[in-house]
């Protein structure tokens, strides 16, 4: 509480500093992760084709992407038990989960025991996150609590569709039925039915993947992240005035603090002593 300045990473993760933290408003700031934008639109050539090939993924296959740690507020289990369901109508539906955790063991587990070997491969910790999304049709978050994931950014910049639960920050960068879907946490029943959607309809996952892409380039920029924290550390230094502005999010869960990109987490402890 001796800060200036805090940054939260999302509106829902501001907000939360604010009411669970007893932070006053105006030492608040939002400032949304920003991420490369050109290097996860524009992937090399074949890169797609080439993750294909390495998890035996034919050109027909349905390919859902999960980029998560391994851990339980991901929940991949209610993601594994949406594919289970989806695969009755869509026997071409592929799950591939990228990340590493302590739920890896148990994750195998529930692989085996819903005989889902045939339609979920575990990538591991990968860095060739273009080359994977280039490989996708779709992107999944099943998480309990987030605050505003890299990898639905990621995503959006590689025009992808989303289906994620609507916890933390979520619902400030998907918007229902136009850039992705939304479900409620813990509920496969509409994570499986949004994505037999997007399989039965390539046009809408084109649409929605385009709208993605252009609110990741208004919204998600890294030039637009370092400007607005540029805009924090002249307004700290009496050159400028700026006001919180907090987006206007719908109803989520979870406080979602945990999730702020590491340069930001860094950015924010600098601006933490900047004019004390």
């Amino acid at each position: 509480r001796q800060q200036d300045r805090l940054v939260g990473c999302g509106g829902a993760v501001a907000q939360a500093l604010i009411d669970n933290e007893g932070l006053p408003a105006g030492r608040v700031e939002v400032i949304y992760n920003g991420v490369d934008l050109a290097a996860l639109s524009s992937p090399a050539a074949g890169a797609g084709e080439s993750i294909r090939r390495e998890f035996s993924l034919s050109s027909e296959d349905f390919v859902v992407l999960q980029v998560a740690r391994l851990h339980e507020l991901k929940d991949h289990q209610t993601a594994l038990r949406a594919i289970d369901r989806a695969r009755t109508s869509c026997p071409q539906i592929r799950l591939v989960i990228v990340g590493d955790g302590e739920k890896r063991t148990e994750i195998e587990r529930t692989i085996r025991e819903r005989r889902l070997e045939q339609h979920v491969r575990l990538a591991g910790t990968r860095s060739d996150i273009a080359s994977l999304l280039a490989a996708a049709d779709v992107c999944l978050l099943s998480s309990i609590s987030e605050g505003i994931p890299l990898t639905i950014i990621e995503a959006m910049a590689a025009r992808l569709p989303v289906v994620a639960t609507a916890v933390g920050g979520i619902p400030e960068m998907i918007e229902h039925g136009v850039t992705g879907y939304l479900a409620r946490a813990g509920d496969e029943d509409s994570l499986a039915n949004h994505l037999l959607q997007l399989h039965r309809n390539p046009l809408l996952r084109e649409k929605m993947g385009q709208t993605s892409e252009r609110k990741a380039q208004q919204q998600f920029s890294l030039d637009g992240m370092i400007q607005q924290y540029r805009e924090v550390y002249r307004e700290m230094l009496g050159e400028q005035p700026r006001r919180l502005r907090l987006p206007a999010v719908g109803t989520t869960s979870g406080s979602g603090t945990s999730n702020c990109s590491h340069a930001e987490r860094a950015t924010a402890a600098d601006l933490s002593g900047a004019c004390q």
